[in-house]
């Protein structure tokens, strides 16, 4: 009896001691598998933190240069107003002064834009001026046409501006502008240039 008790024991631990080994290494299976798939998903982990950085950085530099870009053209349009501010500044200045002129000036910058329209057009010309200088275009007119030969005929009609005139020809065809906000205009350009080397020069 005792004999057939031990012999049962020890099948028994014998069953047991195969279960446990069993166990412990499903257990330790389990566990490489656990830290395997641990350390898998640490390098994904890792991974993506990587991309979301390197996504961030992408971004932070798009945005960096949206930025530099947006300053940049800011910039550059304040530089554009405040050279088209200065240009409008001077010619507003010009004009003021060339409607200051003294009779002998004005009536010798008048002779020179006849004689300019006169060049400008061929034949007879009709010609347009302000109000205020219309006498003095009348009689510049007549001791230009003497020199000339050419019928030069100041019409009735005045015109708005700070000074200077404007040629018809005779068929009506060509209209030569040669008043002082005209010449002004011509020169707009080398103004501008003008300015800009001023107000690029210190830099």
């Amino acid at each position: 009896m005792m004999r057939q008790m031990n012999a049962a024991e020890s099948i028994v631990d014998k069953v047991v001691n195969e279960a446990l080994q069993e166990f412990t290494s499903e257990l330790n299976k389990a566990a490489a598998q656990a830290e395997e798939t641990l350390l898998e998903y640490e390098r994904q982990a890792a991974s993506e933190v990587s991309k979301i950085f390197d996504a961030t950085a992408r971004q932070e530099d798009i945005l960096r240069r949206k930025i530099l870009g947006s300053a940049e053209l800011a910039a550059r349009n304040q530089q554009l107003q405040l050279i088209e501010d200065s240009v409008n500044k001077v010619f507003e200045e010009a004009l003021n002064r060339l409607s200051k002129l003294s009779r002998e000036k004005t009536e010798k910058a008048l002779r020179q834009l006849i004689n300019e329209a006169l060049e400008a057009i061929e034949g007879n010309i009709t010609i347009l001026c302000r109000k205020e200088d219309y006498e003095l275009v009348k009689k510049l007119a007549s001791e230009l046409s003497k020199n000339t030969n050419r019928s030069i005929t100041v019409s009735k009609n005045h015109i708005t501006s700070k000074g200077g005139v404007q040629a018809v020809s005779e068929d009506s065809t060509t209209i030569y502008d040669n008043t002082y906000e005209a010449r002004l205009a011509r020169i707009r350009q080398l103004l501008r240039k003008e300015v800009v080397k001023t107000l690029t020069s210190g830099e």
